[in-house]
């Protein structure tokens, strides 16, 4: 069930994803902030003791994780 209070625009996280053209003319997802101004989350996981520094693009439950934590994050 969707959380209706959640922005339409970015699903809570606070980042828009788009596409953004390389130097040598590849493209790559990128993200900006939100138009409605949500507050930008950032990754909830870790890298050996460190937090990680990516956006929190994907949203789980009450947390936010990048794309590469999303699929392996253990709580508890």
């Amino acid at each position: 069930m969707t959380n209706p209070s959640l922005c339409r625009e970015c699903d809570g996280t606070g980042w828009m994803p788009y596409r953004s053209e390389t130097a040598d003319g590849e493209l790559e997802e990128a993200y900006r902030l939100c138009p409605n101004r949500c507050t930008p989350r950032r990754c909830m996981g870790f890298e050996i003791g460190h937090p990680c520094l990516r956006p929190g693009t994907v949203r789980d439950e009450l947390r936010y994780h990048c794309k590469e934590h999303a699929g392996n994050v253990h709580v508890g």
